[in-house]
């Protein structure tokens, strides 16, 4: 009752007013052709250091010099050549599209299209920032979330395990648990959403993402360690009228996305974005007796409300999941009871209410008012043989905030956060519940100074401090959490990073252990009155050289280095025990890190309309288990890949390939066991690799056709499960948990997009040269 009462309460709460714009201030969208938001361009007046650059939505706010003359905008990003535009005093908001040589303005709203690559590795932030654009997206089917990392070399998707179809992601070396996943600036598909959270924001749905690295903003919360990444959802006001996905592959999955945006008057926007995902079919292509993928059904519907008059941006959004799995065993074995099936079964039940209230009508610059929120209630039952898993969740999150300049180059943000979690999960005779309350304070600074302007050489320092008093059964206390961000600025073409911060996170310790729960490993909990709280230290070094060897041929140099030391842990140790018939989940007695090397060069039309994009990853993470500090199991320590992307000159076909390599991972013992793979015996995988394809026909601006392979290489872990023959036999063990990489083979897939982009939004227009 608790939980409805301050849903209630909260809608009650929500207030929206009018306002009028400030004529001393000049505000912009900046696009590209495909009306997308382009995320941190560099926008000045001609003749001044008066700068800013465009936020997650692609806006930006300058003071005027005066307000009686017209004056040169000029717009800078990377891919694009400099272009500038006059504004004239009159003119106060205004949509910037940037074109490969042209900057066109449109009346009223804001969006672009890429030149390069789609995948940014900004300048422009103190932090260390990727954001992935839809046209990165658009160069994979990018079905989902988890399918939108297969050309980047910053985040790896792997599966967790053979029977489930939850995949996870690593990230500087970590597991995806200890990277804090967002939606729209609020932290979302956590605790019991990481089971297949990844699978929950279809990429259809999808404008950017961005990846953010060590050390990241206090603003979100202090659960990030290895880093944050933050989805865009598409705008109803910018995205198409109608837009309509389609996708079938030769496993017999079909998914059919939709989306309905409508621009209801000059401020009020509404969108409704639904996808239905189905796989009825059943493959077992390595003859265990086990579906490879298990049969799926999912139906997902987002439902949004803008609001944006001048002075307020309000936006309001409902989200429902009903998703139901069904896999495991294919035909029963016999056992001395009769035939029984092992089946691997999961329902979810998710119904959600999250968005924002934002107030931007002060007299001074950058100043605003804003409430992010989130309220939700997740359920999930699972069944694992004849052992059942069961988990219930429900969330409420507030993140007022306020933003001002109190100089020409400084930023400060402060901030209250109030997170309220009632989270129960059981797995066969064991119990887990707790009321989790953070109570958090914040402050973040930001300053720019400019330390040489001949060259030029600048200075961002990004300095945050949180307080997060945490409460429940087996705690009660406050965690300081800062984090320091520097960036170091040379000319245009380089820049040096550095940061440091700490890091705190309370596990969900059986959903975060799903792919353990596929076994016969007998679960072992720590003791009841242990803190379960994680705390750990990320600090590394960036560098990024944009370099241009002619005008249409351009690239980037970037080399990462972090470590993250870990103060306390909760490991999930299956190597310790000689049997391998255990599961132990232990507090950290030791030392455990992670040392992360990332080097990446990508260039860009290397040969006419050709991209090519280079990286090797190295890790070294090891953590004390049993005594002995250890390899972190399923970790590679050597990873690369290559990605071709070209399209022609018109635009009207593009295809990319990309080849991942994954170097051996340490796997759990084994050695009880004969009848098993070497790299069982061996307790160290072998290297493979996998190679995706993907080929578009543009038919206009409306229609588009694509093709596309993954896995190609037709690469397959041999025996990924052990004791398939005989589940339930009293003296073998199975075990479903050991996968290293793909469990299915090759898949063809194919599909069409149509956008219907309705009538034309703006009024006027105006072409001008760069």
């Amino acid at each position: 009752m608790r939980f409805y009462y301050l849903l209630l309460c909260f809608f009650l709460c929500q207030i929206q007013l009018w306002g009028q714009d400030d004529p001393r201030y000049f505000s912009g969208m900046v696009v590209n052709e495909l009306d997308t938001p382009l995320v941190g361009a560099v926008v000045y007046w001609a003749g001044t250091t008066n700068a800013a650059t465009t936020d997650g939505e692609g806006w930006f706010t300058l003071e005027r010099p005066d307000t009686v003359q017209a004056h040169q905008l000029v717009i800078q990003y990377l891919g694009y050549e400099e272009s500038a535009v006059e504004i004239l005093p009159d003119e106060e908001r205004l949509r910037l599209i940037i074109n490969s040589s042209a900057l066109e303005l449109v009346d009223i709203t804001v969006t672009a299209n890429e030149a390069g690559t789609p995948e940014r590795i900004h300048t422009f932030y103190a932090q260390n920032v990727e954001v992935l654009g839809q046209g990165e997206l658009g160069r994979a089917a990018c079905c989902n979330l988890g399918e939108s990392f297969e050309n980047v070399a910053t985040v790896n998707i792997m599966s967790t395990d053979a029977v489930t179809g939850a995949r996870e992601i690593e990230m500087l070396g970590l597991r995806g648990t200890y990277t804090q996943m967002m939606l729209e600036n609020r932290p979302m598909f956590n605790r019991l959403g990481r089971i297949f959270g990844l699978d929950y924001l279809p990429g259809t749905f999808i404008e950017q993402i961005s990846l953010s690295k060590g050390a990241s903003s206090v603003k979100n919360g202090p659960q990030s360690i290895a880093g944050q990444i933050n989805t865009e959802l598409i705008k109803p006001y910018t995205a198409p009228l109608l837009f309509v996905n389609f996708y079938a592959n030769n496993f017999g999955r079909f998914e059919l996305n939709t989306q309905w945006n409508y621009r209801l008057t000059e401020t009020w926007s509404a969108g409704l974005l639904v996808h239905g995902d189905w796989l009825g079919t059943t493959r077992d292509d390595n003859g265990d007796n086990f579906a490879d993928l298990p049969q799926k059904r999912q139906l997902n519907a987002i439902g949004r409300l803008f609001f944006k008059p001048k002075k307020w941006h309000v936006e309001w959004s409902l989200q429902g999941i009903l998703d139901e799995r069904e896999g495991g065993q294919i035909a029963p074995s016999q056992t001395p009871e009769g035939p029984q099936r092992y089946a691997v079964n999961n329902a979810v039940q998710r119904l959600g209410t999250f968005g924002k209230v934002g107030f931007l009508g002060f007299d001074k610059r950058h100043q605003s008012l804003a409430l992010i929120y989130d309220l939700h209630t997740h359920q999930h039952q699972g069944q694992f043989g004849s052992r059942h898993y069961w988990g219930s969740q429900q969330r409420l999150y507030l993140n007022p905030m306020y933003q001002m300049a109190p100089g020409a180059e400084d930023l400060l943000t402060v901030g209250l956060t109030y997170e309220w979690v009632q989270l129960q999960e059981g797995f066969d005779q064991l119990y887990l519940g707790r009321q989790e309350q953070w109570r958090s304070a914040y402050a973040q600074y930001s300053r720019t100074i400019a330390l040489n302007t001949s060259t030029p050489i600048s200075l961002t320092i990004l300095a945050g401090l949180r307080a997060d008093w945490l409460v429940y059964e087996q705690e009660n206390r406050v965690y300081p959490v800062p984090r320091l961000n520097l960036s170091l600025r040379v000319g245009e073409n380089w820049i040096f990073r550095g940061s440091a911060g700490r890091g705190v996170r309370l596990p969900t310790l059986l959903a975060e252990s799903v792919r353990f729960l596929a076994s016969d490993r007998q679960v072992h909990l720590p003791d009841a009155q242990q803190s379960l709280t994680e705390d750990a230290l990320n600090y590394g070094l960036n560098m990024v050289w944009n370099y241009r060897m002619t005008n249409a041929h351009n690239g980037i140099l970037s080399i990462d280095a972090y470590r993250t030391d870990f103060n306390r842990q909760i490991l999930v140790d299956v190597c310790s025990d000689p049997s391998g018939t255990r599961m132990d989940l232990i507090p950290l007695d030791g030392v455990s890190y992670s040392n992360s090397l990332l080097v990446a060069l990508t260039q860009y039309f290397f040969y006419e309309q050709w991209e090519l994009r280079l990286a090797y990853k190295y890790t070294d993470a090891q953590a004390t288990m049993g005594g002995v500090l250890q390899r972190v199991p399923f970790q590679p320590e050597h990873r690369g890949l290559v990605h071709l992307a070209w399209h022609t000159r018109k635009k009207n076909w593009s295809a990319s390939v990309t080849l991942n390599v994954v170097g051996p991972q340490r796997l759990p013992p084994m050695s009880f066991r004969s009848d098993v793979p070497r790299y069982y015996l061996v307790g160290s995988s072998p290297s493979f690799a996998t190679l995706n394809a993907h080929v578009v026909k543009h038919f206009g601006d409306q229609w588009e056709v694509y093709l596309g392979g993954e896995n190609l290489t037709n690469y397959l872990q041999p025996q990924p499960i052990v004791g398939a023959a005989q589940p339930f036999a009293p003296f073998s063990f199975f075990d479903a948990s050991l996968v290293y990489g793909p469990t299915a083979t090759r898949r063809i897939y194919v599909g069409f997009k149509y956008r219907l982009q309705g009538k034309k939004r703006f009024e006027t227009e105006l072409n001008c040269g760069s």
